[in-house]
């Protein structure tokens, strides 16, 4: 049986984004670590929900239909992810507003 470890954030590893109507361009995370998975903390900061998808620098988040999408996350709401060694960006979608989502790099959660 493993240890829970708490979130513990990599130095200078938060991004502040704005999550926008129009699908952007994939922003690479900070201080994502080379070759190896990661714990990601995602805060919603808006008062709507916002679509999130982790991957590789072509990655895009769909905001869900009959045809399946990108993970919500609640307003307010704060989430631990777990991502895989060859994610290192992260895309947003909104269905209205422009909420700011800070994402931080770590370990443990």
């Amino acid at each position: 049986m493993s240890d829970l470890q708490p979130f513990r954030p990599n130095a200078a590893a938060t991004l502040r984004l704005s999550a926008v109507t129009v699908a952007g361009t994939a922003v690479r995370l900070a201080g994502a670590p080379s070759g190896s998975g990661c714990q990601v903390r995602v805060r919603n900061r808006g008062t709507v929900e916002v679509f999130i998808q982790f991957g590789k620098a072509d990655v895009v988040a769909a905001i869900p239909g009959a045809s399946g999408g990108s993970a919500g996350i609640a307003p307010g709401a704060v989430e631990y992810w777990t991502i895989q060694q060859s994610e290192h960006f992260v895309a947003l979608a909104v269905e209205s507003g422009t909420p700011s989502v800070e994402i931080t790099t770590g370990v443990g959660g």
